[in-house]
């Protein structure tokens, strides 16, 4: 299983408790993931977040567009998919 590398207390504006709440929760969702990958034969590895989201997953091209566009088109190949669904198609191809 591949999750990203998040730096959640970089993550955008929001006050400092709640950062903090934000990067205890990560931790421990992974640590959960791990536990259970571990019990059921499964590895949980971390790949480099950076541009999932802009990085075309079908032919890499990185493609800048503002956090409130969910849909990800790319100008090169024309591939159109959800934005999320790009993120972890690339977050698997890293894998």
């Amino acid at each position: 299983m591949f999750v990203e590398d998040l730096n959640v207390r970089g993550m955008p504006e929001i006050s400092q408790n709640a950062r903090n709440k934000a990067a205890i929760g990560w931790r421990d969702f992974l640590t959960i993931l791990e536990h259970h990958g571990d019990e059921n034969g499964c590895h949980v590895v971390e790949v480099e977040a950076r541009g999932t989201t802009k990085e075309c997953a079908e032919c890499g091209v990185e493609t800048e567009k503002p956090l409130w566009v969910r849909e990800h088109s790319c100008p090169a190949c024309g591939f159109e998919i959800d934005r999320d669904w790009n993120a972890a198609f690339n977050i698997q191809q890293r894998g």
